[in-house]
């Protein structure tokens, strides 16, 4: 008897083993085939009895053996995922005469188990300056294996990555493991990030304060000037106090001031500023209001002098006593700008304080100067080209030059002069007539004003000359 047989997979299944009834990574599969209908000599087989399942792990080289009975269809238990299996089918007759083996069917059973995965310990950092910490290298920390996939082909991640930077708290660092059919396994560790740094603490510096009339004074606020950073806590969460407190009266002499910052995780720093109480009372000046003058002809002025009404006084010297002084002193020269006259004032005891008042000296103000170009002769049909220039010292201040052209006068003719732009000191003029102009270039500064006159000839149109050699042409 020979006939042929189709081995084909109908279902794959895993099946997990409970109570050692199954291996923990064991699977089946359901085998399936067409059944023969001839013998090998072509007649109609009619005694079909049953079939073989023939498995190995190797190509051709069976070891298991199975009949099936008289059904086209076997399941297959207790297979190793990851493992590649060989089969081939026989069928029998009624005399149990066998076939030959079918064609070879070779399947490799899925990985479908996921790799067992240790993780690190949870781990505890300190922030650093910036109020974050790295996230740790977990993986190299993590144990993984799998029941197929050899270790070094077994992808270990985590999330956040390694290197992430991650601020105060608790950070939970997924580590995942997937070997190579995909099959993968999570594990989270808490990365705990801790502030145990002190605030950066910058304090005021010392401070020389004077004593009061009673010979002491008040210890200032210095939280209010206190500069104070930390890693992690704001500015504003960091609490600040002093020893002594602000407002505290002190005497003459040196008082050391205690600063304390405290972040909010608890950690504090201090930083002292030596207080020095001393005599130190200046005279009050009430500054004189800024005087404007004009200067002469020669761009000069004298100063004023500040000094004899100058209000000033001190908590014990006298006026009389005090020592005055202003610089440039009164009555001497200065030039055009803002000159600054410094007034001191020197106490019997020698503290000095001093004001400065602005004294403004103005240009004298000059009329523009103002050239109208050179005289120009013309034909009645052209234009005169008018190349008149002016120059100012711009003052008054912010006052606009104005530049106006006008016709002074016409001799040898009737005609008027008519300007292209009479407001532009460079322009043009055409004529109505022939004659001898005379035209005036005017600029004001607003205060003052300046002119000067130019000429323009207007002649008569000429006529062409006439034609010569008249004559009979050549043939």
């Amino acid at each position: 008897m020979r006939t042929s047989i189709c081995l084909r997979l109908l279902i794959m299944a895993a099946l997990w083993g409970t109570a050692g009834a199954l291996n923990l990574h064991a699977a089946s599969v359901q085998l399936a085939w067409d059944a023969p209908t001839n013998n090998t000599d072509g007649t109609v087989l009619t005694d079909l009895s049953g079939y073989k399942l023939h498995r190995g792990a190797a190509s051709g080289n069976y070891t298991v053996v199975t009949d099936v009975g008289n059904v086209t269809t076997c399941t297959v238990y207790n297979l190793t995922e990851g493992q590649t299996y060989y089969f081939a089918a026989k069928s029998y007759n009624s005399l149990l005469i066998e076939s030959t083996l079918s064609t070879e069917f070779v399947w490799t059973v899925p990985d479908i188990t996921a790799p067992v995965m240790t993780p690190p310990a949870a781990q505890s950092l300190a922030a650093g300056t910036t109020g974050t910490a790295p996230m740790p290298n977990l993986v190299a920390g993590t144990v993984v294996t799998d029941n197929v996939s050899t270790v070094a082909n077994i992808v270990v991640t985590q999330t956040p990555s390694a290197g992430t930077a991650r601020g105060v708290g608790i950070t939970p660092v997924t580590i995942t493991a997937r070997d190579q059919a995909g099959n993968s396994a999570q594990a989270i560790v808490q990365v705990t990030v801790v502030d145990q740094t002190a605030p950066a603490i910058t304090p005021p510096a010392a401070q020389t304060l004077p004593a009061g009339s009673a010979g002491t004074t008040a210890i200032p606020n210095l939280l209010a000037s206190t500069v104070v950073s930390d890693n992690v806590s704001a500015a504003a969460n960091i609490l600040l106090s002093q020893s002594p407190t602000a407002g505290t009266v002190r005497g003459l002499g040196l008082t050391p001031v205690t600063i304390t910052a405290r972040d909010q995780a608890g950690n504090s720093a201090q930083a002292i500023v030596q207080i020095t109480i001393t005599d130190q009372t200046a005279p009050v000046i009430t500054a004189p209001a800024p005087v404007t003058v004009t200067a002469g002809s020669n761009d000069l002025a004298s100063v004023t002098d500040f000094l004899a009404s100058l209000a000033v006084s001190d908590n014990c010297t006298p006026k009389a006593s005090l020592s005055l002084t202003q610089t440039p002193a009164a009555g001497a020269l200065v030039g055009v700008g803002i000159t600054s006259v410094t007034i001191k004032a020197t106490d019997a005891a020698g503290n000095q304080s001093q004001v400065a008042v602005s004294l403004t000296v103005l240009k004298l103000n000059r009329a523009p100067v103002v050239s109208a170009g050179a005289d120009s002769n013309i034909r009645l049909n052209q234009s005169a080209t008018l190349s008149g220039v002016v120059s100012d010292d711009g003052l008054p201040a912010g006052a606009t030059v104005a530049k106006t052209w006008t016709m002074v006068s016409v001799t040898g003719g009737a005609g008027t002069a008519v300007f292209a732009d009479a407001s532009s000191s460079a322009t043009t003029a055409t004529f109505t007539d022939v004659g001898t102009y005379v035209l005036r270039l005017t600029a004001n500064d607003t205060l003052l004003s300046a002119s000067d006159e130019v000429t323009v000839t207007v002649k008569p149109l000429s006529a062409p000359s006439k034609p010569t050699n008249l004559r009979i042409k050549a043939q």
